[in-house]
């Protein structure tokens, strides 16, 4: 059969409920990538025992299979990697009469959640991998483009060979949503004061040219036991980490602030809220970061050259021993709100 080109290729992801057991990617499960690195490796163990001149003898060892995505972050379907990764989602609300959905994405202690990811990648060959559990994520932006989603994982091995994920049934995976990209532009807002402070409001609007934020999970990503040749579930070996960055275009009253919070270690708090087209009457797509405790870890202002200086705002997302004023019930380090047109939970 034919080669394809990444033009071609097909992604698909769905939510698996047993660990090494994939599942049939349906319609609607598609997405829209832009670039994949689904590996696997095989140690090789060698006999490297007496009374040979060369090594002729070798035996198998662990076998490691790992995986990333890359692609535009999408209101209606990609909102589901980021409950993934953050283990959990209430039952969507529906706004009056409408097609449109509230949600609420918020951070489980233990990430107990994974995937069966499928690609087309020859017009006759899928590569599925049974059981995918995300690790790191992603999720950043620049003013008026669409913003990215990047996505890293551990996945317990490669098939070829799969009777579950078959050309026949990926081929009817189409993707979900084709449209409604979020982006960075004039309608996004971002939000920032002290976590002390009064809940944030019109006067507490800052605005960035870019960001970046980033949250890690420490998966053990090392576990074999005897009865199966590949890697057991992840499980969590350490402190979650989540950060964010901003951008500003350039240091001025507006942002110099920030240097003299740092030197007072003043926590912050935040929210950004992107919005999209109108899904019915009043309602429009939203996704919503909400961070209840901002540590500012590195301002920067640094000047290379004669033209305008830049300035940089880093800040640790972490966990908040009390909620905020306007953030009740938000203690993780950030929670993800949505309106879309999900009717049930991502995670269900």
């Amino acid at each position: 059969m034919s080669a394809i080109t990444g033009r071609e290729v097909l992604a698909a992801i769905k939510l698996a409920a047993t660990w090494g057991t994939p599942v049939a990617c349906e319609p609607g499960d598609g997405i829209k990538i832009t670039s994949e690195l689904f590996t696997m490796d095989q140690e090789v163990i060698q006999d490297d025992s007496a009374n040979q001149m060369y090594i002729s003898k070798v035996d198998l060892g662990k076998p490691t299979a790992k995986g990333s995505l890359d692609m535009y972050m999408r209101y209606n379907q990609l909102d589901f990697l980021f409950a993934l990764i953050m283990g959990a989602a209430g039952t969507p609300a529906q706004q009056g009469e409408t097609a449109a959905y509230t949600n609420s994405y918020t951070l489980a202690d233990k990430l107990t959640k994974f995937a069966t990811v499928a690609f087309k990648k020859k017009s006759d060959k899928i590569w599925e991998f049974p059981s995918w559990m995300p690790s790191s994520l992603k999720f950043a932006g620049e003013m008026n483009k669409p913003t990215t989603l990047s996505l890293e994982g551990i996945a317990d091995q490669r098939v070829l060979n799969s009777t579950t994920n078959t050309i026949t049934t990926i081929a009817s995976a189409i993707v979900g949503e084709a449209e409604n990209r979020i982006l960075f532009n004039g309608d996004t807002v971002f939000r920032l004061n002290d976590q002390s402070g009064d809940a944030l409001a019109a006067g507490n609007v800052i605005k960035p040219s870019s960001f970046e934020f980033n949250f890690n999970r420490q998966l053990d990503a090392d576990s074999f036991v005897a009865g199966s040749r590949f890697a057991q579930q992840p499980v969590d070996n350490g402190f979650p980490s989540a950060s964010l960055s901003l951008n500003f275009p350039q240091y001025n009253d507006d942002n110099h602030g920030y240097f003299e919070d740092f030197d007072a270690v003043t926590p912050k708090k935040m929210d950004i809220t992107f919005t999209g087209n109108t899904i019915e009457d009043s309602y429009k797509y939203e996704f919503k970061l909400t961070f209840p405790h901002l540590v500012l870890k590195m301002p920067e202002a640094s000047m290379s050259g004669p033209g305008k200086i830049p300035m940089t705002l880093s800040m640790d997302a972490l966990g908040a021993e009390s909620a905020p004023a306007g953030m009740t019930g938000i203690l993780n380090p950030f929670q993800v709100d949505v309106q879309n047109t999900r009717t049930v939970s991502p995670l269900a």
